[in-house]
């Protein structure tokens, strides 16, 4: 029977009145669990902080698990947020959190309390988990009260999309599960929404399907969504049933994502160690370089995408590369890029980009015509780079940029660093880097690193920091316009 206080809620049926399977009724109560992170927080001073962020619309506290190395500085870490129970009655995803936390006090999740913070949000709806039902009080879906632009209307929602908001977090996962004791073949996965929203998708497939094996691995069969419907995720004009079932929700990962460009995992969860299988592995891989990246860390820096040339966040610390993704990833509509030829040379690459909103019009043909129209700019030196261009000068150019959305955005210069992207047959060696007509050497602060990935092209990114730099003598980092010379490595072809 509903408590007292829940008098006059306006949510649905409860799930606990659900006639068929075992309801999950042994689950720990909500004192229980502020009994216990009590406990924990008394007990790991170092590793644990816990925080009441807000109260659900019954009363009821929000606990906030903070975990991580005290000992170790936070700038180089990275920030993975994990939330449960936002559908009151998934028990399972709030008791796997809390499986969860107790893992990550143990020595064996030493490295990544040294290498990352780790915030758990078991209960977002306590109200609902303690009565078995899926909306709050007020009957709100708090899964899908979110948007792009506004804030969410219910305390329980606002609390999570705080913390987003607070810590901008690498990886983002929004855990459901069930309500009753699972006895037969109910889906788990990792990659997304079913019929919430279509946008709520993982978008780095290969992570998802790393996390989804090791599942298997452990005996969780996990589900692949599309991919084992057989059908294409966007709606087809005029034929919806040809394509995925999915809705239009603007859910919390979907926002992390359009807000911050983080990894976002949304979740189901049907037993408390899947679910401890599952996280684990995420914030494992988190802590190992993502298939073509050199540092460690979630697949979270490409900004503008790699053909031609990408732009990456900048920094040598995890601090340093959020602060550059946040300013990059919400003005990439006022980034532009240059190709220059429009064509990779053998043992050339001409390549640049722009802030300056008149660079979207430039409408000359050829290379000189672009160094003829940036002449004028003082971080500029342009006899250089003619140079360097030589006979290319009449070759043709191109320029890449978003679509503009609706509201577009105005950058007036980079301020938190950009690092450019190049990439070049495995074993290419550079010569000679000219950034806006200054040749730069190796630095991870100012300058050009290499690296080749298994199985990989070889890598030469730039990094340029925000103010003075070589790219910007003046301290106002607008527009640079490179030349990379190299020597030309080559595909190893394997004997048929």
């Amino acid at each position: 029977m509903a408590a007292a206080k829940y008098a006059g809620a306006r949510w649905g049926r409860s799930f606990a009145d659900d006639s068929v399977g075992r309801p999950r009724l042994n689950d720990p109560s909500l004192e229980e669990m502020a009994t216990l992170f009590a406990h924990w927080q008394v007990e790991h001073p170092d590793k644990l902080t816990v925080q009441v962020i807000g109260r659900s619309v019954g009363g009821n506290p929000l606990h906030l698990l903070e975990v991580t190395d005290r000992a170790t500085p936070d700038d180089d870490k990275q920030v993975a947020f994990f939330f449960g129970c936002e559908h009151g009655n998934e028990h399972s995803a709030c008791t796997a959190l809390l499986h969860v936390a107790r893992w990550l006090l143990t020595p064996e999740a030493e490295e990544i309390r040294r290498r990352q913070i780790v915030l758990l949000l078991p209960c977002v709806n306590p109200d609902g988990y303690g009565t078995y039902h899926q909306e709050n009080m007020n009957g709100v879906n708090l899964y899908a009260d979110y948007s792009l632009e506004g804030e969410p209307t219910q305390p329980e929602s606002h609390a999570v999309w705080e913390v987003l908001e607070r810590y901008a977090p690498e990886a983002v996962g929004s855990c459901h599960g069930h309500w009753r004791v699972v006895e037969t073949a109910a889906i788990e996965n990792c990659q997304g929404a079913y019929g919430t929203s279509r946008f709520d998708r993982c978008h780095s497939r290969l992570f998802a399907e790393e996390v989804n094996r090791a599942c298997e691995a452990a005996g969780y069969p996990q589900d692949r969504m599309e991919e084992d419907s057989e059908r294409i995720l966007p709606p087809l004009p005029g034929f919806p049933n040809r394509s995925a079932r999915s809705g239009e929700g603007i859910t919390p990962c979907v926002y992390a994502y359009h807000r911050f460009h983080s990894l976002t995992f949304a979740m189901e969860i049907m037993y408390e160690e899947s679910g401890l299988v599952k996280l684990r592995k995420i914030l494992e891989l988190g802590n190992q370089p993502w298939r073509y990246e050199r540092l460690p860390g979630y697949p979270v820096r490409v900004i503008v995408p790699p053909e031609g040339h990408g732009l990456v966040t900048y920094g040598t610390t995890a601090a340093q590369r959020r602060a550059s993704r946040l300013e990059l990833w919400r003005h990439n509509d006022a980034l532009t890029r240059f190709c220059l030829p429009h064509v990779e040379d053998s043992g050339f690459v001409g390549f640049g980009f722009s802030v300056r909103p008149e660079d979207r019009s430039l409408s000359c043909e050829f290379v000189s015509g672009v160094l003829d129209f940036v002449a004028g700019d003082p971080n500029i030196e342009v006899e250089p780079l003619r140079q360097a261009f030589g006979y290319r000068l009449r070759s043709w150019w191109s320029r890449y940029e978003e679509p503009l959305p609706a509201k577009p955005t105005r950058l007036d210069e980079i301020r938190h660093g950009i690092s450019q992207r190049v990439r070049l047959l495995p074993g290419s060696r550079v010569k000679r880097l000219l950034v806006n007509g200054r040749e730069v050497g190796p630095s991870e602060r100012e300058g050009y690193e290499v690296w080749t990935p298994p199985g990989g092209h070889t890598i030469v990114q730039l990094n340029l920091p925000g103010g003075r730099s070589i790219a910007a003598p003046n301290g106002h980092l607008r527009r640079v316009i490179c030349t990379l010379e190299y020597e030309p490595g080559s595909i190893e072809k394997g004997n048929a």
